[in-house]
């Protein structure tokens, strides 16, 4: 648990942080999969109660006027595919779903994305 404490007695200021990650590797191709959560004390989604501190750590987005609420669960699945293209250089397709569990205004600020990248180790 991470605590954000900003000083009021009257704020929740814990959040509850996990990971799941499993992974398989077969000559230059590999697979992994991630389960993670962001599950803050105060989880009402009402926008009261919650320390100011906590961050939205998701890639949601404010909607027109209204704020993505820090006082909602968040869980994050992750799916990633990746090649060697030599010793220590690899490219990956990486997949992700930011599962929200309120709503911004009356629009749900679920996010679905991708990224191809390139990483070396020197």
């Amino acid at each position: 648990m991470i605590e954000y404490d900003d000083q009021l007695d009257d704020t929740e200021d814990g959040v509850i942080i996990w990971m799941a990650e499993a992974g398989l590797m077969h000559n230059t191709f590999s697979l992994s999969g991630r389960v993670s959560g962001w599950y803050p004390e105060d989880d009402d989604f009402d926008g009261q109660g919650i320390s100011t501190f906590i961050p939205n750590p998701g890639f949601g987005e404010d909607i027109n006027t209204s704020m993505v609420l820090s006082d909602q669960k968040i869980t994050r699945f992750q799916g990633v595919v990746g090649y060697s293209l030599s010793e220590g250089v690899s490219i990956h397709a990486e997949g992700f779903f930011d599962d929200y569990d309120g709503i911004t205004g009356k629009w749900s600020t679920d996010v679905l994305g991708g990224v191809i990248y390139l990483s070396a180790l020197f």
